[in-house]
Parts: C-alpha cells; sequence; structure tokens
C-alpha cells in the first residue's frame, strides 16, 4: 500500500510540474517570439514536515516557478505556506495528514519569504523557514 501511495504522489507531482512549465512557457511567449527561446524552469524543493520542524528551514531558488513537494513524516497533521514579509499568504497546501505528501507550486519574484505551518499553534513550535528568491 505505501508503494501504491508514493507511487500515485510521483505520479502527481510530474503531472504538476508538466502544467506549470506549460503555463510558465506559455506566460513568457511574446508575439513574435523564437520558437528557439529557452525553457522555463522549474525549480523542486523536497520538505519533510515533523513534528514540530520544516526540513530544510532556509532554502534560496532562483526566481520563478517553484514546486514544492511535501511529505508528512511526523504523527499528526501539517500544512506548508509561503508568506511574503507582510506575512500575507502567497500560496497554501491543504493539511497533510501524518504519512502523507502533496505538492504546493506557485511563481516566485526575488524577495524573502516565510516558510511555515499555518495550523494551530505550530509556528509556535517552531515549524518556520526561510524561502530566499534570487534574480
Amino acid at each position: 500500500m505505501k508503494r501504491l501511495i508514493a507511487m500515485l504522489g510521483g505520479m502527481m507531482l510530474l503531472g504538476s510540474l508538466l502544467a506549470l512549465t506549460s503555463l510558465a512557457l506559455a506566460q513568457d511567449e511574446e508575439p513574435g517570439a523564437s520558437a528557439d527561446a529557452p525553457e522555463a524552469t522549474v525549480r523542486l524543493i523536497d520538505v519533510v514536515a515533523t513534528d514540530f520542524k520544516l526540513d530544510p528551514t532556509n532554502v534560496t531558488v532562483e526566481q520563478g516557478v517553484v514546486a514544492f513537494a511535501i511529505r508528512n513524516q511526523g504523527v499528526i497533521d501539517h500544512n506548508l505556506a509561503i508568506e511574503d514579509s507582510r506575512r500575507q499568504t502567497i500560496a497554501s497546501s491543504s493539511p497533510i495528514s501524518a504519512g502523507g505528501f502533496t505538492t504546493l507550486n506557485a511563481v516566485f519574484a526575488p524577495g524573502t519569504y516565510t516558510m511555515v505551518c499555518t495550523l494551530p499553534a505550530h509556528r509556535e513550535a517552531g515549524m518556520v523557514g526561510t524561502l530566499t528568491v534570487t534574480p
């Protein structure tokens, strides 16, 4: 059963990455753009949520499309949200059950963001990290 869940999670991630790449390419097209234009790069970040920690806690990526592959290796539900410097949510996953997996996809401009579990008291318990996006 665990193998089936892992395989389905991998297929969901692959589908998400393909959709994001297509979306990023469509957004980057300009009238008269060359067919030889470089493809958009999707940055993949593996995040493990445990009770009460995010791993890694500090991530640096280049601007653009970022796909988070989130695994809950804790014994209670967790989620992953990305907040800007005003603590406004840029993107957020649904709660992930213990042993579960999900993806979170977003497009980021350069800046510093907070990665956090927004379930009650999880931020205060230490489920916080930093996402630095460079040009």
